[in-house]
């Protein structure tokens, strides 16, 4: 699947079937299909009922720098909301080839922790995350009784790493059959979906999360400043009458 995820294959192209994927990658039908549905999800493909799975145009990315980063969670708690946080599964396993770069871990080891969590308000889910965090940052983390409400609070406290930078690529996309069915949600329903990259005040990859948000749950709002560009500073010509 490296040749989608990288652009490698031309915008709108159809692939190949479940069963000819199968064959080209030497993988069960299963696992070919569990990688689409997250290449999908990731927005990477779009599927056409009754005509097949194709490749998704490349997106226009428009970059944000702001100085303040905040967890969904405590921005949700700052504005006086206080969701119900679930566990659903804490593990330690094999990462993805992407989290393994992110993270600097070995990819062919168990390696990373992974968090799944829900956050529901009014009994309504509006968060799904899937949190990776490497095991050599808290080897213990899984013998430790955590809660794992506030992951980096558990960080600070439990390994005193401090959470300082974060990059968050989000887009808009359509609720795969397996997202829909957490969410509760028909599948293509529409939800944000966040990559999130957190490093530590020693530049370390702490934590490659994987977050979907119900999209009429959440609204950003961005406040901007125009930078003065040499055209603009420039002193407007005058103009004559004949």
């Amino acid at each position: 699947m490296h040749d989608i995820s990288t652009n490698l294959r031309a915008e709108h192209s159809r692939l190949p079937s479940e069963e000819e994927l199968s064959r080209a990658y030497g993988m069960a039908r299963g696992t070919i299909r569990h990688a689409l549905s997250e290449l999908a999800a990731e927005g990477y493909i779009y599927r056409v009922h009754g005509k097949g799975t194709f490749v998704r145009a490349r997106d226009y990315e428009h970059v944000i720098e702001t100085p303040r980063f905040v967890s969904f969670l405590d921005d949700l708690i700052e504005k006086g909301i206080t969701p119900i946080v679930k566990v659903l599964e804490v593990a330690q396993g094999y990462p993805d080839e992407t989290t393994a770069s992110r993270l600097g871990v070995g990819i062919n080891e168990k390696s990373v922790y992974t968090i799944r969590r829900l956050r529901t308000v009014d009994d309504k889910v509006i968060m799904y995350s899937i949190n990776n965090l490497p095991c050599p940052l808290y080897p213990n983390m899984l013998a430790d009784g955590n809660d794992y409400t506030s992951l980096y609070g558990m960080l600070f406290k439990k390994c005193g790493v401090q959470v300082n930078t974060g990059t968050r690529l989000m887009q808009a996309v359509s609720a795969t059959e397996d997202i829909a069915a957490i969410f509760r949600v028909p599948e293509g329903y529409p939800l944000m979906y966040v990559q999130q990259i957190v490093y530590d005040g020693d530049n370390r990859c702490v934590d490659c999360a994987y977050i979907w948000l119900r999209s009429e749950s959440f609204r950003f709002t961005i406040n901007m400043r125009r930078h003065m560009h040499e055209a603009d500073s420039a002193k407007p010509q005058e103009v004559r009458g004949n």
